[in-house]
């Protein structure tokens, strides 16, 4: 149902990261982060996406640096947050 609405409504952040957590339960974490990354896009303000997207590389275990990049990203965006400093 969720796909069947975003095909309308495709610019709704809380769809896709409805969507996105969706996958995540069912450990499809490619497309978890595709979804997460485009609710980001389309509502900057998720800064709790930008830990959910890192926790999900992290844990994938993914050798081409996207980790990295958003475990730095949610560093710099919540500094004092525990989750973040434990990546």
């Amino acid at each position: 149902y969720v796909s069947t609405y975003l095909s309308v409504q495709e610019r709704d952040p809380r769809a896709h990261r409805f969507l996105g957590q969706i996958y995540e339960v069912q450990d499809k974490t490619e497309e978890a982060v595709g979804c997460y990354k485009r609710s980001l896009g389309l509502n900057p303000v998720q800064k709790d996406l930008v830990l959910k997207i890192a926790e999900l590389l992290c844990n994938k275990d993914t050798s081409d640096g996207r980790a990295k990049y958003w475990v730095e990203k949610a560093a710099r965006l919540l500094p004092r947050n525990p989750a973040a400093l434990r990546l």
